[in-house]
Parts: C-alpha cells; sequence; structure tokens
C-alpha cells in the first residue's frame, strides 16, 4: 500500500493540509501548474485580536496573471520576511509555545532571505515543519516525473492519474472539494483507490482570542498546543 498525495504548494498553510500529509507516503508538489492570485499559494492567515490577518509573500504577477506557473513565480521584496515574522512575534507572544515555536520559524526566515522563487520558499517550510512535527514524508515535485511539455499535454485529472502512477500509488489522497471535477473512474481503471480528505479528526484547541477557527496557518496550532493537534 502507498498513499500519496498531490497538492499545489501553499505558504505555511493550516493543519489540514498537513493532515493529508501525514496520512500519505508520498507528497508531490503541483507546481507545474497556473499561479493564482489571492490564493494560498503565497499567502495565509494568523489570528490577532481584531480578527485574521493576511501574511502575504510579494511576487511578480502584475501583469503576467493567468501567464505564468507557480514554478516560476518570483518574490518581488528580498525582505519580506521582516515583517512575517515581527507580525507572528507581535501576536503570539503570550501564546504557551511561543519559546519553542518562535526560534524555529525565526531559523526558517533566516534559510529562505535572498530566495526568489516562491516554490523553494514554500517547499523549505513544508519540509521543515513536517520535521519538526515528527511526520515523515517523501516530497517530489511533479516536474521530478514528467517535463512541463509532458504534463501540459494532460488535462487535470490525467495529470493527477500519471503523477500516481509515477510514484506507484496504490490510493491517493484527494480534497473533498475535487470530487466536482475528477474523472474517478480513470482511476479505477488503474486500480487506485481514491481516499476523500475527512477533517473530522482536526479537534478544537485552546486559543488566545475569543472564539475558535480552525481554518488559519499551523503557526497558530503549532504556538498554542506544540502539535499538529490530530486525533490519534
Amino acid at each position: 500500500m502507498k498513499k500519496v498525495v498531490v497538492t499545489q504548494s501553499n505558504y505555511i498553510p493550516w493543519r489540514g493540509y498537513f493532515m493529508n500529509i501525514k496520512e500519505s507516503d508520498h507528497l508531490v508538489l503541483l507546481d507545474d501548474v497556473q499561479f493564482t492570485r489571492r490564493d494560498w499559494r503565497n499567502r495565509n492567515q494568523i489570528l490577532t485580536p481584531q480578527g485574521k490577518k493576511w501574511l502575504t509573500v510579494p511576487v511578480n504577477s502584475k501583469g503576467q496573471f493567468g501567464m505564468h506557473k507557480i514554478c516560476h513565480t518570483e518574490i518581488n521584496d528580498p525582505t519580506w520576511m521582516n515583517s512575517h515574522r515581527s507580525i507572528i512575534d507581535q501576536m503570539y507572544r503570550k501564546a504557551p509555545y511561543y519559546k519553542q515555536v518562535m526560534p524555529f520559524l525565526n531559523q526558517l526566515y533566516d534559510d529562505v532571505i535572498g530566495e526568489k522563487s516562491l516554490s523553494m520558499v514554500n517547499r523549505h517550510f513544508l519540509e521543515s515543519i513536517c520535521q519538526y512535527a515528527h511526520v515523515d514524508i517523501d516530497i517530489t515535485w511533479s516536474t521530478d516525473h514528467f517535463d512541463l511539455r509532458t504534463l501540459e499535454e494532460f488535462d487535470s485529472t490525467e495529470r493527477l492519474l500519471n503523477l500516481c502512477k509515477a510514484v506507484k500509488a496504490t490510493s491517493y489522497i484527494s480534497g473533498p472539494a475535487a470530487q466536482a471535477y475528477m474523472d474517478v473512474e480513470l482511476f479505477a481503471q488503474e486500480g487506485i483507490e481514491i481516499i476523500w480528505a475527512d477533517y473530522s479528526p482536526l479537534q478544537p484547541y485552546p486559543q488566545l482570542y475569543e472564539g475558535f477557527d480552525g481554518a488559519v496557518s499551523i503557526i497558530d496550532t503549532l504556538m498554542m498546543i506544540n502539535s499538529l493537534g490530530l486525533k490519534e
């Protein structure tokens, strides 16, 4: 049995993203697809006393929308990490695990100083957070398995299916929203089971501010409980 997740890289994603990774044996980062503005590729949210706040990695997209891929998306401000770490530091200074997590995050931001590739920044954060949370996973790019021209010839389902076959998957873990467009019969014909992600194991945990919002960045979860907060 080999469970695989094929998904686009996100910037400091929510814990449901990491839950799917933990349930799998191999993560394929699908960064050969179109970069979409105002999406999760280059931004995510944390909690503040005033509500949720976006942390956005500034990228070159003006005048290029719809014309470039995630893997070709470049960061256009070399100082972007300074504001992100400052805001996180201010908002989570009173969090239970601030003293453990903030040095870890500071090191991650130090590691990507000067990095222009959004994909590389996202991957570094994903790999490092997986290691921090003791999630053992193999990670590859979609372009490690097919060149860009070949990937462009596939429709969306064919791309996912062929990547699953390339890494010898027996099961494919997918977000539930994909049920609206995936041709599940193609997977069945290849003997690959589709597992629709179930986020019910994501348990509420204490947060710094009133109410509970579980859809924010994994940073909130790490700061508050120092784990992914999953039901075992």
